[in-house]
């Protein structure tokens, strides 16, 4: 399996769920595994179940004592509710609507939760938790295959949980979701596959060294399941810089494709330019004259012109991207502006008929609505 193989290939993704996936824009390994946590819900410290308090994001770890299912028919509403205990107390588990928990977590299973704790009447409780198995027969014995049943499955070392817990553990990745697609399953889709991932790192290793970026492959296992919040900054670095990069090296493959096109060079006609800008009932400012004079030395160029004119409201724009329909026109060609709104276009259209009276050049107006000026001449194509 490499990062191109479609996701429904993939064990655990059925016609349920792929459609599903979809919506994400996940189709193939590489989206699942590009398709980065918004945010970590912090479980990286255990809590004794005697220090909790209301209102906490915590997690804790015990051994279910006691589990029982309760169906409420006039509400159609199945209640789990559970006893876990850890060395210095008990505390109630609630969970609505999920009556596959009670098949998992039988008595003696050793459990770690995460959730937010809820104070009512009774007392503390915790609602609709996360939950792992940490699988242990004795809490002191080393755990072997002899110990372990299929049924214990995840197997996690009692005595370091934190080592393989995804979802109640550590720094828990929660990721942009769907409807029928949840962080949890996410998690469970994405934990294995970076297991054994390995894929080539396009970065040149001078530029890793020099950014102290980790290879590609650990950025995408540590921004996933980070140890620490420094170090999932650091993979989000690298992976910021990886799209980056490749924006800008598509920049320049395109802008080298444009260069290897042919477009009509029209020459600078200094007296032209010169009468316009007499006529302007204004001066011109100092970074006006050099956009302009950049645009015309593209505009001789035997390739087309790849430019933008940025600038604040009102700082000219519009004059200097004139003078270059002016300077086309003068040898025969046509120049098209375009507004995003309708109002945006009378406005220019009114704006540039002033500049360019008494400049012999026509212009016209066409919009979406049916507002023209020549607008039939342009449809046709004989506006000249």
């Amino acid at each position: 399996m490499d990062i191109f193989t479609p996701i429904e290939k993939l064990k655990n993704v059925g016609p349920r769920n792929l459609p599903k996936l979809n919506r994400l824009g996940i189709k193939t390994v590489k989206d699942l595994l590009w398709h980065f946590p918004a945010r970590y819900d912090d479980y990286t410290k255990t809590a004794q179940i005697s220090d909790i308090e209301p209102g906490e994001k915590i997690n804790i770890q015990g051994e279910v004592v006691k589990i029982d299912t309760r169906r409420i028919f006039p509400r159609r509403m199945t209640v789990i509710n559970a006893i876990v205990k850890d060395q210095t107390g008990a505390l109630k588990v609630v969970w609505f609507n999920q009556p596959y928990v009670a098949n998992q977590l039988t008595e003696g299973t050793f459990v770690s939760l995460a959730g937010k704790i809820h104070l009512d009447k009774h007392g503390l409780y915790l609602s609709n938790p996360s939950y792992e198995k940490i699988f242990s027969f004795n809490k002191n014995a080393e755990l072997t295959e002899e110990t372990a049943s299929e049924e214990s499955q995840p197997i996690i070392n009692y005595n370091e949980p934190k080592s393989n817990l995804i979802h109640t553990g550590g720094l828990v990745p929660v990721y942009p979701e769907t409807e029928g697609v949840t962080s949890k399953y996410l998690r469970f889709l994405i934990q294995p596959i970076l297991n054994n991932f390995k894929t080539e790192d396009h970065l040149p290793a001078h530029i890793s060294e020099k950014y102290h970026f980790p290879k590609i492959s650990e950025a995408i296992k540590t921004i996933h399941f980070p140890k620490n919040l420094g170090d999932a900054a650091t993979a989000k670095e690298r992976l910021a810089f990886d799209d980056l990069m490749l924006f800008q090296l598509k920049a320049l493959i395109e802008r080298r494709k444009l260069n290897q096109l042919k477009s009509v060079p029209i020459k600078f006609n200094k007296e032209l330019i010169q009468n316009f800008i007499s006529r302007l009932p204004f001066e011109l400012t100092t970074d006006q004259k050099i956009s302009a004079w950049e645009i015309f030395k593209d505009l001789e160029k035997s390739y087309p012109m790849n430019r933008l004119l940025e600038g604040d409201v009102g700082s000219g724009k519009t004059v200097v991207a004139l003078m270059a329909a002016v300077q086309t026109a003068s040898s025969g060609y046509q120049t098209i502006f375009l507004a995003p709104t309708e109002v945006l276009a009378k406005q220019h259209f009114k704006t540039i008929s002033n500049l360019i009276s008494g400049n012999n050049i026509n212009i016209g107006l066409l919009t979406g609505s049916g507002a023209f000026i020549n607008g039939q001449k342009i449809k046709k194509g004989e506006f000249k």
